[in-house]
């Protein structure tokens, strides 16, 4: 019966991890994790449970952030807006890459009671129990109050959901972080991924020795360009590029989840020194640690994402467009600096973070 149960546990697991984690839904699958699956040095179980995740995945997700990109790309009809193959996306098969990034980085376990995760490079739907288990465990450390940062050793999946690197998502790492905190580090993250994306910093690149801002005080002294991006996966290192600027998109799309930051409502202004519309400001950062993640997630949904695009403008879509712009005209830092301080600029920078209208309810 010990099987059986293993069973069970699995089929849950695998149904969990679909709905569990991810900001605006997307969809962790690319064209390695198949044959990484094939020779995963698993047991049958272990490779049943990915088979399980790759299936829940496909079954309880929507692909919004691909879908979101996809309409960047200028995607005529809702099925190509809503293609995650990179055959059929409109946008180049790295960007979505780049896109999944923030909710799915790899990482490795270099110790761990769990012994068959150890020194493996895990991301979804890879070793996905490892995964699961950890983000759980995770879960209820930022619950009761634990710090997971960079002196914590934590991994930087869990970092990015619960702790100090939950701007990558455009949320604050705490209920007391302030506004202008939180939009700082927003930009700290933006610098580096918009001079990767514009070719400054190579694969070896190590991420503390560029000229970035403070960024030494998110990233382990010998974390690289490629390391951070493409852990164990070689696929799209050729086009860092193009991932790179997919990894900013998506914390630029978090930004416009009612879930992740409080926005008012456009004024009908423009960016300063430009004919770009300034989106609504931000009145408030949110703090996923803080929340009920089953109120999170319907606010990520697909059709939270259609309700904006009919009700605002500049939407999300407009955004990215603009920064896709910038991106193809090759566009410097300071130049995208300026847009995007005003896309993430802040009514009160002393305002505090916080759960928002998503509470979660006391352990």
């Amino acid at each position: 019966m010990r099987w059986y149960a293993t069973l069970l546990s699995s089929l849950l697991i695998s149904t969990l991890l679909a709905q569990d984690a991810l900001a605006f839904k997307l969809r962790p699958e690319d064209e390695l994790n198949g044959k990484l699956r094939a020779v995963s040095p698993r047991t049958w179980i272990g490779r049943f449970i990915d088979t399980r995740a790759a299936w829940a995945i496909e079954q309880f997700t929507t692909p919004v952030h691909e879908q979101i990109t996809n309409k960047i790309w200028g995607c005529l009809d809702p099925d190509s807006c809503l293609a995650t193959d990179p055959k059929k996306s409109s946008a180049p098969a790295a960007v979505i890459a780049g896109v999944r990034w923030n909710d799915n980085p790899p990482f490795e376990l270099v110790s761990t009671s769990m012994k068959d995760c150890t020194g493996r490079t895990i991301w979804l739907p890879n070793f996905s129990d490892c995964w699961y288990k950890l983000f759980k465990d995770g879960e209820i450390q930022a619950q009761k109050g634990q710090r997971l940062d960079l002196n914590s050793g934590a991994v930087i999946m869990l970092r990015s959901h619960f702790g100090d690197l939950q701007f990558l998502h455009a949320m604050a790492s705490a209920d007391t972080e302030s506004a202008a905190q939180t939009r700082d580090k927003v930009l700290i993250w933006a610098e580096l991924a918009w001079r990767v994306a514009q070719g400054e910093y190579k694969l070896g690149t190590f991420i503390v020795q560029t000229n970035v801002p403070n960024v030494k005080e998110y990233f382990r002294p010998g974390e690289t360009v490629q390391t951070l991006f493409t852990r164990g996966n070689p696929t799209h290192r050729s086009n860092i590029r193009e991932f790179a600027i997919g990894a900013l998109l998506h914390t630029v799309q978090d930004s416009f989840s009612r879930s992740h930051v409080d926005r008012a409502e456009p004024l009908g202004t423009e960016c300063a020194g430009t004919t770009y519309p300034q989106p609504g400001r931000i009145r408030k950062f949110l703090n996923y640690a803080s929340q009920d993640s089953a109120k999170h997630a319907h606010e990520d949904a697909s059709i939270a994402v259609d309700l904006q695009l009919l009700q605002v403008q500049p939407n999300v879509v407009d955004v990215g467009q603009v920064l896709k712009s910038m991106f193809d005209n090759k566009a410097d830092w300071p130049t995208a600096r300026q847009y995007l301080e005003c896309v993430f600029e802040v009514e009160n920078e002393h305002e505090t973070s916080g759960p928002g209208t998503y509470q979660r309810d006391s352990l």
